[in-house]
């Protein structure tokens, strides 16, 4: 089990206390630029090398959007949706990963963190509906991302919460379709996934070279 929490707010000065009021909970706060909540454990227990698996991703939509548009774009789009982005997030998440030199997993190991992704909250400004409809937005939307890494022990010590709009057109009205929001909505999805992997280096790689 390797110390964490105090490693991070001595060793990095970008890294701060969120609050002074810190509880005895086992995630604690610290201050992030990049994402909305950034919460580490006191204690970590690592894999001998960089390895990973990555959970099946879960996507969700805002209540309010369903509430507007659930019987004007039907379950089918709905579930294509979350069949197309869970994919998105997944596969920008193995990108960053590989890319930092993780490996991974293609299934839980012992000698493996676990990292769980939720990609909920996803408010398409301007979804496909049952009659089709020219629609004018200057954003194609905002989603929010959850992410949770677990030690080898199966404990979280890492996650990040963010809320991210996906975009426009530098505020101006543009008409937008299911290809437009995938494409923005999937540039927000690989910012996420590349703040995630620096602050994953950032934590595991100052944890193991104190030991």
């Amino acid at each position: 089990m390797h110390r964490i929490f105090g490693l991070l707010v001595l060793l990095l000065p970008s890294i701060t206390l969120a609050s002074d009021n810190q509880d005895e909970d086992w995630l604690k706060a610290l201050k992030s630029d990049s994402f909305d909540s950034f919460m580490v454990a006191d204690s970590v227990a690592l894999p001998s090398s960089k390895k990973i698996f990555i959970e099946d991703v879960s996507v969700s939509f805002d209540k309010m959007w369903l509430r507007k548009f659930r019987n004007e774009t039907g379950k089918r789009y709905q579930q294509r949706i979350q069949q197309r982005y869970a994919l998105m997030l997944r596969e920008h998440l193995e990108e960053s990963l590989t890319a930092a030199r993780w490996t991974l997993s293609n299934g839980p190991q012992q000698d493996a963190l676990t990292l769980s992704a939720q990609f909920k909250d996803l408010d398409i400004t301007g979804p496909q509906q049952s009659v089709k409809q020219h629609m004018l937005v200057r954003s194609v939307g905002k989603a929010s991302i959850f992410l949770e890494v677990k030690g080898t022990d199966g404990k979280a010590f890492f996650t990040l919460e963010d809320r991210g709009d996906a975009g426009g057109l530098s505020g101006q009205l543009f008409e937008t379709d299911p290809a437009m929001n995938y494409s923005m909505f999937s540039k927000l999805a690989d910012t996420w996934a590349s703040n995630f992997v620096a602050y994953l280096n950032i934590t595991t790689e100052t944890v193991m070279g104190q030991t």
